[in-house]
């Protein structure tokens, strides 16, 4: 799932929150048919690490120092639309 979904980022779009909550609930159907074929992303790929406690800590990092500037471009696209220029 990690490895799926971890580009989704929250943009404050109310409506497409629940667009990338049925995006999500996609991915966990196909993860569990994976799962069940013994297929799944190697620790060598991406931010998956070689134990589910490894992955979540660079979950943590991506979230922390990774989406610092994302988070701010995202605040400055949405004050743009409050306020366009005339």
């Amino acid at each position: 799932m990690i490895s799926d979904l971890a580009g989704v980022i929250c943009d404050g779009a109310k409506s497409g929150c629940a667009f990338k909550l049925a995006t999500a609930a996609g991915a966990a159907v196909q993860s569990a048919l994976f799962s069940l074929r013994g297929l799944c992303v190697k620790y060598t790929d991406g931010i998956v690490g070689i134990t589910p406690e490894q992955t979540m800590k660079n979950i943590g990092e991506l979230s922390s120092q990774g989406m610092v500037e994302t988070d701010r471009t995202i605040l400055e696209i949405m004050i743009r639309k409050q306020f366009p220029e005339v």
